[in-house]
């Protein structure tokens, strides 16, 4: 019995990690002396507003993993040479950023250097059909409320939403889209042949299988990312395609957001009477530090919701 303890112990452990998709990144880089092109050794690397950061080992290399993806400013310090920050630096889901430096020596102190780095045109290690919307990507999409709305817009995705025949006025048949059947087509293939990945979590219909059953809103969105083929095994059951949502956190300060669209201020034949409103809330816990309690670690949350009035085509009817 006591010999299968160790082995039970390590399985249990271990099996829990396997169970979620990646939802983090990756940043690696080297850091060399600008005026010699020798490799530095114990430099300081940090990610600017996080707690993540490495040093470089004696090829001058370092890398810091578990990195949420969103864009972030990298600070390379060492004594006897000028503090280097790139901004910009963007890190997707399950990918790798490569951010370098070559910081010159001085023998005085001297005001950092700020560089804005951009995102290369074409990433190396990528080996499958993926697009990515960051946050600022959504930001800029006019009429965009939910997360299948930003899917909709990428390139070989079909959404279909059938019709159901509704009696209105006059006993006329009127036909209004059923929203909660709609299917999610990715290239050609069926609507349960997606996976949908919520922080790396399975999120499937337990009849339809992989048929959208979550809507999120895009103000609590951080990143999505769409593979349409060609994706690695950590991707199972999946067919056509994989969608994996990535939510937001709080910040190391108290911050919120709302947001209000109505369509009442159009002309009354293209307008349905729509209200919809968004709200998210995210910081350090307050509840603990008020009271002068402290746990190991930083303590945040974040929070979220919608609401979404408009008349549909039934008459007196509002949902």
């Amino acid at each position: 019995m006591r010999r299968w303890l160790l082995p039970l112990t390590f399985i249990i452990i271990i099996l829990p990690s396997l169970l979620f998709a990646g939802i983090t990144g990756k940043i690696v880089g080297k850091v060399v002396d600008k005026k010699t092109g020798e490799p530095l050794v114990g430099v300081n690397v940090i990610i600017l507003g996080t707690k993540l950061g490495a040093a470089t080992d004696k090829n001058g290399e370092y890398y810091i993993i578990q990195v949420p993806p969103g864009e972030y400013s990298v600070q390379a310090t060492m004594i006897g040479y000028t503090t280097v920050t790139k901004t910009g630096i963007r890190v997707a889901t399950d990918l790798t950023t490569r951010v370098s430096f070559a910081l010159a020596p001085t023998p005085i102190e001297l005001p950092s250097v700020v560089v804005t780095e951009k995102r290369p045109l074409i990433l190396h290690d990528v080996t499958a059909s993926s697009r990515y919307a960051s946050r600022s990507d959504i930001a800029r999409l006019p009429g965009v409320e939910r997360s299948t709305q930003v899917l909709a817009l990428q390139p070989g995705v079909v959404i279909a939403t059938p019709t159901i025949s509704v009696r209105g006025e006059g006993g006329r048949d009127i036909n209004v889209r059923e929203e909660k059947a709609k299917d999610i087509h990715i290239r050609g293939g069926r609507g349960g042949e997606v996976l949908y990945l919520v922080d790396g979590i399975p999120v499937t219909h337990p009849i339809y299988g992989g048929r959208e059953v979550l809507e999120l809103d895009v103000i609590s969105v951080k990143e999505m990312k769409m593979l349409t083929g060609g994706f690695n095994a950590e991707y199972g059951q999946a067919q056509s395609g994989v969608v994996n949502i990535v939510t937001r956190e709080g910040g190391s300060k108290l911050s919120g957001e709302f947001l209000y669209k109505s369509d009442r201020y159009t002309p009354k034949k293209y307008s349905f009477n729509t209200d919809y409103f968004a709200f998210s809330l995210g910081g350090p816990e307050p509840i603990l530090s008020a009271l002068g309690l402290s746990l190991p670690g930083e303590l945040r949350f974040f929070t979220s919701g919608s609401v979404d009035l408009t008349d549909t085509y039934l008459p007196n009817h509002r949902t």
